[in-house]
C-alpha cells in the first residue's frame, strides 16, 4: 500500500501529511482489492476468490504475485503441472474476460564473462519451458544499474497488440516511479479529480448477493 500511495501523490510516504496519506490510501482502497484467502492459496482456490471478486466488484486485470509463494502440491512432473496450471489461468481470464498478469521469478541468473548478470528470458523460469510457450505476453524486469532498470518484451503473441524490445527507464527513488526522460513529481490524485468530469469512469458491475463473499 506505502509504495502505491507515493507513486499517486509523487511523494515519499515520510514527506506526506496524514491527510494527503488518508486520502490517498481511501482513493487506492476503493479501486484495487488484495485477496488473503484463509482456506489456502492454491492457484484454483485463488482464482475462486478472484471471480467473486470479478461479480463483486467488476475488477478487469488482476495480479499473482509472487508465483513461488502459492501453495503448489502436484503428482507427476513439474512441467506438466505448470502447463496444467497456466491453462487454468488462461481458461480463466477467458471465461471471466479479464487479464491476468503471473509474477514468476527465474532460476539463479547466470553471468557473463565480465560478470554481470545475464538478462533472464521466459525460458529461465524456475520450472517450465512453458512459460514461454503458453503466455500470450511475456516481459522480462531486469535491473540493469544503480537507478535503471530495462523492461524487456519477450513475447507479443498477436502483432497488433505491439513487438518485442525493450525500455530502459530510470527510478526516483523518492517516489518509487519509473521515468525515461524527465521526473515526474505531480500529484496524480488531485489530477483525477480535476478530470474527472470529462472523463467517463464508469461504475463497475456489482453482484447483488450478500452471501457472495471476497475475504479481503
Amino acid at each position: 500500500m506505502v509504495k502505491i500511495i507515493e507513486k499517486l501523490s509523487g511523494k515519499s510516504f515520510w514527506d506526506m501529511s496524514l491527510a494527503e496519506i488518508e486520502d490517498t490510501r481511501g482513493f487506492i482502497s476503493e479501486r484495487i482489492k488484495w485477496v488473503y484467502p484463509e482456506d489456502g492459496f492454491s492457484l484454483t482456490n485463488i482464482l475462486e476468490h478472484i471471480r467473486k471478486a470479478v461479480l463483486r466488484f467488476g475488477i478487469n486485470w488482476y495480479v499473482i504475485d509472487p508465483w513461488n509463494k502459492m501453495e503448489h502440491q502436484f503428482t507427476g512432473s513439474e512441467t506438466a503441472y505448470i502447463s496444467r496450471s497456466l491453462d487454468e489461468i488462461s481458461n480463466f481470464n477467458k471465461k471471466n474476460n479479464v487479464h491476468g498478469f503471473l509474477i514468476a521469478h527465474p532460476t539463479k541468473m547466470e553471468k557473463d564473462t565480465d560478470g554481470n548478470y545475464k538478462v533472464p528470458n521466459l525460458y529461465s523460469i524456475s520450472g517450465s519451458a512453458n512459460y514461454f510457450n503458453k503466455t500470450d505476453l511475456g516481459i522480462c524486469v531486469y535491473k540493469s544499474g544503480p537507478g535503471m532498470t530495462d523492461v524487456h518484451i519477450q513475447k507479443v503473441k498477436f502483432k497488433y497488440w505491439g513487438e518485442v524490445g525493450m525500455i530502459n527507464y530510470l527510478w526516483d527513488s523518492n517516489n518509487g516511479r519509473y521515468f525515461t526522460v524527465n521526473k515526474d513529481s505531480s500529484h496524480w490524485l488531485k489530477k483525477y479529480v480535476e478530470h474527472s468530469d470529462i472523463i467517463n469512469f464508469s461504475e463497475p458491475f456489482k453482484f447483488e448477493d450478500d452471501n457472495d463473499h471476497v475475504p479481503f
